[in-house]
């Protein structure tokens, strides 16, 4: 199997995804689409979308993403399996049909997901409910076809799927220690918002939410690579 990682600026990097390719010798390519304008040869099995500070419809700001959106609309035509992450799972969703817009609040740190009713390969060993990262500010509508697999109270779709091999995460599985305090002094906190946490209230959290967070996410990376 060959995999291909879209990556969106310097700072968010593949983190523990790309630790488990490779620990199943799983031949990786990451395209950086912040310094390379052009897409990338699509010669592989597995494609994976990361997450960026952009919004997917700042098409201006960041002329790239017009190409990063044909490119996985080709991508999802040839039935090609993908797995979208944070802004990676916006972009998947408006592909398939979905409307991206700005949340009605923001969900910054570590949260509870739940599980709805609907089953997945990926999400067989995924708890009820799980802690996990989140860092966006904006949402997506559910495509067509598609069902909702997780759910907050800040974020009714957290994780989607079209079929086995089509899957969009709305949080950041992948997130190190390291990016999760990088993150820190960025975080502006502002009056009403229950789902932001500040930075020290984050740090406080790694500890004891990033390796059971972790941990989930390898299981569903190998159901998920499995059921393709």
């Amino acid at each position: 199997m060959r995999a291909l990682i879209f990556q969106h600026t310097q700072e968010e990097a593949p983190g523990t995804v790309l630790d488990w390719l490779r620990t199943r010798r799983i031949h990786t390519d990451v395209h950086h689409w912040y310094r390379e304008n052009r897409a990338p040869d699509s010669d592989h099995d597995l494609l994976i979308v990361l997450g960026g500070p952009m919004s997917i419809y700042q098409d201006k700001e960041y002329p790239f993403l017009r190409e990063e959106k044909l490119f996985l609309k080709d991508w999802l035509y040839q039935g090609n399996p993908v797995l979208g992450i944070c802004m990676g799972a916006q972009l998947l969703a408006e592909a398939l049909g979905g409307k991206v817009t700005k949340a009605a609040q923001r969900e910054i740190g570590f949260h509870n997901v739940t599980r709805t009713a609907a089953k997945h390969p990926a999400m067989k060993r995924w708890p009820a409910e799980a802690r996990v990262y989140q860092y966006h500010q904006d949402s997506f509508t559910l495509p067509p076809d598609c069902k909702n697999l997780l759910t907050s109270p800040a974020c009714e779709n957290q994780a989607f799927a079209l079929n086995d091999y089509t899957l969009g995460i709305q949080f950041h599985p992948e997130s190190t220690a390291a990016w999760i305090r990088y993150n820190g002094p960025g975080i502006r906190t502002k009056g009403g918002e229950p789902y932001v946490q500040n930075a020290t209230e984050t740090s406080a959290e790694i500890s004891k939410s990033l390796n059971p967070m972790t941990t989930n996410f390898f299981r569903l990376l190998e159901d998920f690579v499995g059921a393709i």
